[in-house]
C-alpha cells in the first residue's frame, strides 16, 4: 500500500513504531500528470475488505493539514484505532498553540470516521483530555480514540468527495504576478519618494458552488499620491 505519512500494523493491539517516509511530491511524480507512485494514495483510497479496520486509514491520511506536516500516527486495536498527535511535526512559532496542527488531526479524524460508514463500520469518536498550551515539548500525544463496530454501509457525498479534495491557489497566481510586477517597477519610486498607497480589486463578485460571493481575482488597481521626501535637516 502505497501511503502518505501513515504507518499500519495488524493485530490486536499493534502499536506502530514511529518512523515512516513523508510524503515527498517534488521526488516522487507528483507534477506528472496525475501517475505514478505520487498518486497511489488517492486512486487506491478505498482499499478492499481484507484491509480490515485498517482499510479507513486510506482515507484518514488524505485529510487536510498544515502545509502538508502530515502530524498523525496511528495505534491499532481489535476494535479501535488512536490517533496520536507526532508534536515534533510542527511549524514551530508560526503555529505557537499547535492549533493548525489539531485541525489538521480533526480533518483526519473526520474522513476516517466517514470512511468507515462507507466501509460498514460504525464509528465513535472518544476525544483525549487536554488543552491547548503554548509551545509544547516534541512528545507524542494521544489525540482521539476511534471505536468502530459493524453496521450497514452508507456511502453519501461527503464518502465520495474524500479523494476530490485539493488545495488550487491557481486563480490567484495572476495576482501574484501582478504584484511582483507593480513592485519591482516601484521600487525605485518607493525609495525616493513618501508614498501613500492603496490597493482596489475590480471585478465584479460572482456565486461559487455554495452559493456564496466571491470576487474573482480579475484585475487589481494601484493609486498613489506622493510627494518628495525632505532632505535630512531641511524644513
Amino acid at each position: 500500500m502505497q501511503t502518505r505519512r501513515v504507518l499500519l500494523a495488524g493485530g490486536a493491539g499493534a502499536t506502530l513504531a514511529l518512523g515512516g517516509l513523508a510524503y515527498r511530491a517534488w521526488d516522487r511524480g507528483v507534477w506528472s500528470g496525475g501517475e505514478g507512485p505520487a498518486y497511489l494514495p488517492w486512486s487506491a483510497w478505498q482499499g478492499k475488505a481484507a484491509d480490515g479496520i485498517k482499510r479507513p486509514l486510506r482515507a484518514a491520511i488524505l485529510a487536510s493539514n498544515p502545509h502538508d506536516t502530515q502530524p498523525w500516527l496511528f495505534e491499532i486495536e481489535e476494535n479501535a484505532i488512536t490517533l496520536f498527535a507526532d508534536r515534533a511535526r510542527n511549524l514551530g512559532a508560526f503555529d505557537p498553540f499547535r492549533r493548525e496542527m489539531h485541525l489538521g488531526l480533526d480533518a483526519a479524524i473526520e474522513n476516517l470516521v466517514l470512511a468507515a460508514r462507507g466501509f460498514g463500520l460504525a464509528a465513535e469518536v472518544v476525544p483525549a483530555d487536554g488543552t491547548l498550551s503554548l509551545l509544547p515539548d516534541d512528545t507524542i500525544a494521544r489525540a482521539a480514540r476511534v471505536i468502530l463496530t459493524p453496521m450497514p454501509a452508507t456511502q453519501d457525498a461527503l464518502f465520495h468527495a474524500i479523494p476530490n479534495r485539493h488545495t488550487n491557489r491557481g486563480p490567484f497566481e495572476r495576482i501574484n504576478r501582478l504584484m511582483r510586477t507593480f513592485c519591482a517597477a516601484s521600487a525605485i519610486s518607493f525609495r525616493t519618494t513618501r508614498c501613500a498607497l492603496s490597493l482596489l480589486w475590480t471585478g465584479k463578485p460572482a456565486a461559487n458552488s455554495a452559493g456564496s460571493l466571491w470576487k474573482p481575482p480579475t484585475a487589481l488597481s494601484a493609486i498613489h499620491k506622493c510627494r518628495p521626501i525632505a532632505p535630512a535637516g531641511s524644513e
